[in-house]
């Protein structure tokens, strides 16, 4: 009797997991409870259970005995069809698990049983090491030559190469981007405006989303405006973030006191921190480091939330030109921005007015009622992000572009502020 409950826990544990990974996708930790279904199902097939009668039926069992090489070959069944005409593989889907199943069927009757039947077996062996010998040679071919590039038309190759984009190095990670859990990194002099104190001085900080702002901000800032980057991952400038965050916060506050820049972007993946939003700590918490940086007399930009997309663009946009050759790679995604990227655009911006602070804001700037851009130019080829939402140095001059206009504007304010007080105090010694 027990055994019997523990099958149906385990079924309704399998399908409650389908269900899920139907609804919301497939995530590892699931796995766990997969598991734990099937093996509650195993275990109660084993003790002359309705349910053991169930699993010794001869289809059960023949596909038990195919499972490995249907494994092996439904994955790339389903997803070269897939990648072929995505419109006809949701047509044909039950068709091409049923091929799994016929390749899987051969592969069993016409290679498993007989190596598993062949005798002596060092006969095998020596087989085994040749296969596995060509093998690892396609492997190590595979891996210098970009074999994708066979099946994919010249149209949409460039897309591929942003699977190895370099984001290093014109970002200056590892120098003024920082990992927070290395105690050792610290932001060094080269972070800063430098020696030259003449012109504008601009510093960008946030975590590495305001790390990819830098290289278009420094590219398209002319000679009169100085850059300074303080940037570590993961780590939003916001008061008491976490314990790992906050050592590294107040070491790119220090930095910022001694350089005490004119104009300060704060920047951040600020959709992340959304569940705090809602809660106030991190609005409380952003607003710790603006009144500080108020106090050194800084102006301060708050860059909105980038409007991320739900997997690396370069996938996205394969899968769309795979559903609509014809049209082509498009230029702009529907769907973006979500409702928790708009809402906590809406929440800095009140923010920033109530604290009158600059806002400049990404979601206005990339998106339309047609969506949001994938591109910063007319190419479809020059994405504006390689993968959800970190800017591609194309990517961030166009938005630095734009922000520039906001920078030069609050500077002349800046300006227009300190003449006025300027003029207010030489009356006051007149009178």
């Amino acid at each position: 009797m027990v055994y019997g409950w523990l099958g149906v826990a385990g079924a309704l544990i399998i399908s409650a997991c389908i269900f899920l990974v139907k609804q919301q996708g497939f995530y590892v930790w699931q796995a766990v409870f997969l598991v734990a279904g099937v093996l509650l199902v195993i275990a109660s097939g084993s003790a002359g259970t309705p349910w053991s009668r169930v699993l010794a039926a001869k289809p059960l069992v023949y596909i038990g005995l195919i499972s490995y090489p249907l494994y092996l070959w439904h994955w790339p069944v389903l997803v070269l069809a897939r990648y072929c005409d995505a419109r006809l593989f949701r047509h044909l889907s039950f068709l091409l698990i049923a091929l799994s199943f016929v390749l899987a069927a051969v592969t069993y009757r016409y290679l498993e049983r007989p190596i598993r039947r062949m005798e002596p077996l060092r006969d095998v062996s020596i087989r085994l090491f040749f296969a596995m010998a060509a093998t690892s040679l396609v492997a190590v071919v595979g891996s210098v030559i970009p074999v994708s590039n066979l099946w994919y038309p010249p149209e949409v190759r460039p897309i591929l190469d942003y699977a190895n984009y370099d984001y290093v190095t014109d970002a200056r990670v590892g120098e003024c981007w920082i990992d927070p859990a290395d105690r050792r990194q610290s932001f060094g002099s080269s972070c800063g405006f430098g020696e030259d104190r003449n012109g504008l001085k601009v510093a960008i900080w946030g975590d590495s989303h305001s790390g990819r702002l830098y290289p278009g901000l420094r590219r398209t800032a002319g000679s009169d405006i100085k850059i300074a980057e303080y940037v570590s991952s993961a780590c939003p400038p916001i008061q008491n973030f976490s314990e790992v965050c906050q050592p590294v916060n107040e070491k790119a506050f220090q930095a910022l006191e001694n350089e005490r820049p004119d104009i300060v972007i704060l920047f951040a993946r600020w959709t992340l921190y959304s569940n705090q939003y809602r809660a106030g700590s991190a609005i409380n918490g952003l607003g710790y480091y603006v009144s500080r940086l108020k106090a050194l007399g800084a102006r301060v930009i708050v860059v909105g939330p980038f409007p991320v997309f739900k997997t690396d663009l370069p996938t996205l946009l394969l899968k769309e030109w795979s559903e609509n050759k014809k049209a082509g790679l498009p230029v702009s995604l529907d769907g973006v921005p979500d409702r928790a990227t708009a809402g906590v655009d809406r929440d800095l911006r009140a923010f920033a007015e109530k604290n009158s602070l600059r806002f400049f804001s990404l979601v206005d700037l990339l998106c339309s009622g047609n969506g949001c851009k994938t591109t910063f130019s007319d190419s479809p080829y020059d994405l504006i992000t390689w993968d959800y939402g970190h800017l591609t140095t194309g990517g961030a001059e166009y938005v630095s572009r734009h922000l520039l206009d906001s920078i030069r504007d609050l500077a002349r304010s800046r300006d227009s502020d300190f003449a006025s007080l300027k003029e207010n105090s030489a009356k006051k010694q007149l009178d």
